[in-house]
């Protein structure tokens, strides 16, 4: 193994500090959606929460991360229901600025009640 001299490794160490201190001053702002669109999460991994009542709380711990769009889950599903009144939902939803441009179903509700579910 190479010795290393303390100057030397104290001359490189500076060296590298100053040019990534210039990369950082000049870098552009990072992107994350490089095609323009929403970051979007799925709501199903945060059921519990959305079960606790804290359906606003996680709208706005979303935005926070960078999330502009979120796919929910039907009231089909137990965790759901309190999404059921869906003008309460989609105000929610837009008091925070986020899309929902999907979501989930259960097999049964699109057989039996797929426009009011839709809806």
């Amino acid at each position: 193994m190479a010795s290393l001299s303390r100057r030397k490794f104290l001359k490189d160490s500076a060296t590298t500090a100053a040019v990534a201190g210039f990369f950082a001053i000049g870098a552009p702002e990072l992107r994350a959606n490089p095609l323009g669109l929403p970051i979007g999460s799925q709501t199903y991994p945060h059921r519990q929460r959305i079960k606790d009542g804290d359906f606003a709380g996680l709208c706005k711990d979303m935005v926070a991360l960078g999330v502009g769009s979120l796919e929910l889950c039907s009231p089909g599903y137990e965790e759901f229901k309190s999404l059921a009144d869906a003008k309460r939902t989609k105000k929610v939803l837009a008091d925070h600025g986020l899309l929902c441009p999907s979501s989930h179903f259960t097999f049964e509700e699109l057989r039996t009640r797929q426009s009011s579910t839709v809806a």
